[in-house]
């Protein structure tokens, strides 16, 4: 993820998710902060992943990222 004064924070996620034509997808795991630039250099933290999204076009998607973050 980018700040918009440039400063990043990047890390690491690993999700699972299932397919269904009528109900859509789902979308569910987990992440992990492993590095920073600028004011995020000494970023910590994880957390949850999930989302649910349309299986028909226009592929509408939405979610959510909850967890804790120290920098």
């Amino acid at each position: 993820m980018v700040a918009a004064n440039g400063d990043e924070i990047d890390g690491t996620f690993e999700t699972s998710g299932t397919f269904d034509p009528v109900n859509g997808v789902s979308v569910q795991g987990g992440y992990t902060f492993v590095s920073g630039t600028g004011r995020f250099a000494n970023v910590t933290g994880s957390g949850t992943i999930a989302a649910h999204g349309s299986a028909a076009p226009p592929f509408d998607f939405v979610g959510s990222l909850d967890g804790v973050i120290s920098y």
